[in-house]
Order: C-alpha cells, then sequence, then structure tokens
C-alpha cells in the first residue's frame, strides 16, 4: 500500500497553495498525525493480536490537509516551538 493518486493531487494543491516550503513540514507533520493515531487505533482496537493489522488501510488525505491547515495556521510559532525559540 501507498499513497494513492488522490493524495498526490491533494500534495500539488497544498504546494500550489501554501507554496513549494511547505511540503516538508506538511509531509512530516502529517506522516507523524497518522502514524500516532494509526497507532492508536491499532491498541484500542485490539487489532494487534491479529495478523490484519499490517493490511488495514487508513487514508491519509485528512491527515495531509490536517497538516497543511496547521502550517497555515500556525507556521511560525509552531517552527519557533520545535526549534526551541521563544
Amino acid at each position: 500500500m501507498g499513497m494513492g493518486g488522490g493524495d498526490v493531487k491533494l500534495m500539488a494543491l497544498i504546494g500550489a497553495f501554501l507554496g513549494v516550503k511547505s511540503l516538508p513540514f506538511v509531509i512530516i507533520c502529517s506522516a507523524a498525525l497518522g502514524s500516532a493515531v494509526g497507532l492508536a487505533a491499532v491498541l484500542i482496537a485490539g487489532n494487534w493480536r491479529q495478523e490484519g493489522w499490517r493490511t488495514a488501510a487508513i487514508p491519509y488525505g485528512p491527515f495531509l490537509a490536517g497538516a497543511a491547515l496547521l502550517y497555515l495556521l500556525g507556521n511560525r510559532e509552531l517552527f519557533g516551538l520545535l526549534m526551541g525559540w521563544s
């Protein structure tokens, strides 16, 4: 499994609206959000005991959109917090 065609188009749209410089932040942040939510979903649902947890499909588009929204609304504050600036 991987990114579908819709995810690639959404990344192109995000890059067109927010600029190419936003894409590394959006990719890293959406991957972190998706991993955290996916891990929590597996642990809460108890699917980790079964073999099917590796094949669970989780939509990636909402995490891309959420990361783009984080970049749009709080880029400077979030970047300063991550870098240890006040």
